[in-house]
């Protein structure tokens, strides 16, 4: 049984050589990404970070998931999990950055501390070995 080529799936796939041109330029990415993160570059180390990621992933989407031989269906879907990991950065974003407003918690004590029991009384209960002998010996009534 043949597809026709207007079935929903695709069947164009990258080739071998681009999967290994692929790969080979990730692990360049990933060097340049160590080698940056040793670079005292001020404002740019995290601009240039992100950027490289940025990268990385549309490379990894495009070529190893296929979405760049796939149709425009698988694209809308694509463009939906990354609108939805969007919402879900900016919903993070507002409650991290409206936390200003919170009262400021360095000077105030953990809450469990260890009290130290008023004198007389025992940190752990003293059981009296006269009153409570233990358990029964094996075979006795009681």
């Amino acid at each position: 049984m043949t597809q026709s080529p207007n079935t929903w799936h695709s069947t164009r796939r990258p080739s071998s050589g681009l999967l290994i041109i692929n790969f080979i330029l990730l692990l360049v990415l990933l060097v340049l990404t160590i080698w940056l993160a040793h670079l005292d570059l001020q404002p740019y180390n995290g601009l240039l970070a992100l950027s490289i990621a940025v990268l990385k992933t549309l490379l990894v989407a495009l070529i190893f998931m296929h979405l760049g031989f796939s149709t425009k269906v698988t694209w809308v879907f694509a463009l939906a999990g990354v609108v939805w990991l969007g919402i879900f950065f900016a919903l993070s974003l507002t409650d991290y950055i409206s936390r200003g407003w919170a009262p400021r918690m360095d000077n105030i004590s953990p809450a469990i501390e260890f009290i130290p029991p008023p004198p007389g009384i025992h940190s752990h209960p003293v059981v009296d070995q006269s009153e409570n002998p233990g358990p029964p010996a094996h075979g006795s009534a009681g």
